[in-house]
């Protein structure tokens, strides 16, 4: 799919601005492995940050180092705005709607 495609939501916590992109249920599936719940979400977040434009910019190895260096406040609110993008009941009033 096109980076332009995917709906791209911005996220600001003590003025400094993140980017999260929607995913695609073929990309939550290379998560579906992962037991625990927890880095399940912090991993498809990680994976979903992007510029403003939606075009990603993480790359997976680093991910270890973003979970040591985000504040917990951060990425409370980063899973905050990752649910309400990836909500499986939005989608369905989307498609109900359009």
């Amino acid at each position: 799919m096109k980076d332009n495609f995917m709906k791209v939501e911005k996220v600001e916590v003590d003025g400094v601005v993140f980017y999260l992109r929607e995913i695609t249920g073929d990309y939550f599936m290379k998560f579906k492995d992962e037991k625990d719940n927890f880095m399940q979400t912090c991993r498809m977040i990680h994976a979903s940050l992007c510029d403003e434009n939606g075009k990603l910019t993480e790359n997976p190895a680093d991910f270890n180092e973003f979970i040591k260096v985000v504040p917990n406040k951060t990425m409370i609110a980063l899973a905050e705005e990752f649910a309400k993008l990836n909500s499986f009941e939005k989608k369905e009033a989307e498609l109900k709607n359009s």
